[in-house]
């Protein structure tokens, strides 16, 4: 699965503004918890480029992810906050990523 969040206040390289960026830590720890709460899952790589940050995250129960997702949605109505989701995408796409950009 992934989460999307579009920031709101960006540089001009496509990163958010320092000051808002640091205001962005709780929010952040919100939607990792989202995705491990309950054992359900984990977020395995969070991006941040273009103007937003982009968490990707493997889990067992779409609906209880998506409800914990909707709880952040509420607590941080200014958030604008996408997901999507793709059966058995992740593991492939994480394999890729750590081919391209190896650590």
């Amino acid at each position: 699965m992934s989460i999307e969040h579009e920031f709101d206040k960006v540089k001009s390289n496509g990163l958010p503004d320092n000051d808002y960026n640091r205001s962005l830590f709780q929010f952040d720890m919100d939607v990792l918890d989202a995705l491990s709460e309950s054992g359900n899952g984990f977020a395995f790589l969070v991006e941040t480029f273009s103007g937003k940050r982009t968490y990707y995250g493997c889990f067992r129960d779409q609906a209880e992810v998506e409800s914990h997702i909707e709880a952040v949605r509420k607590a941080y109505p200014r958030h604008k906050i996408e997901m999507g989701f793709r059966p058995n995408a992740a593991w492939k796409f994480y394999a890729d990523y750590r081919k391209q950009f190896p650590w």
